[in-house]
């Protein structure tokens, strides 16, 4: 049996123009969040920046009436409060990680920014980090 699901996606970044999205920059030392543009490309983000938009994004949402929100980023985000139900995959990443790695002697973690692996430790110090993004191509990226 098929249950009919409508989807709507929306984007964090929809609407902004490069020089919008290069303003979202991380500073040096804060935590950052990349993400692939309808076109291919990629933005890296500062924590903050996403934080906020997120935020403003999320309420909006929220008095939509939707069923049920998914976030289809990980990071770590405070408790948002809202009515609809709400998916945050950050935790249920930390926690799969953390299953999988239980007695593990090596672990290796990919990442989509080399930068990213100073913040990631979800389940203690693991021995090798990688960075490959999906979408990353050096003639497709918006500065950070």
């Amino acid at each position: 049996m098929r249950i009919p699901v409508e989807a709507h996606e929306f984007g964090l970044l929809d609407d902004m123009d490069d020089a919008a999205i290069a303003s979202l920059a991380p500073a040096a030392d804060e935590p950052r969040l990349v993400s692939r543009l309808r076109d291919g490309r990629q933005a890296v983000m500062g924590h903050a920046a996403v934080e906020a938009r997120l935020a403003r994004l999320l309420t909006a949402l929220d008095a939509r009436g939707f069923d049920l929100i998914v976030l289809l980023c990980t990071g770590h985000f405070p408790a948002w409060r809202l009515r609809t139900p709400f998916i945050e995959p950050q935790h249920a990443v930390d926690h799969f990680a953390e299953g999988l790695a239980f007695g593990a002697g090596s672990v290796g973690v990919m990442l989509p920014e080399a930068k990213q692996s100073e913040a990631f430790d979800p389940i203690g110090a693991l021995p090798t980090r990688f960075a490959a993004s999906p979408s990353y191509s050096p003639d497709k990226s918006i500065p950070d």
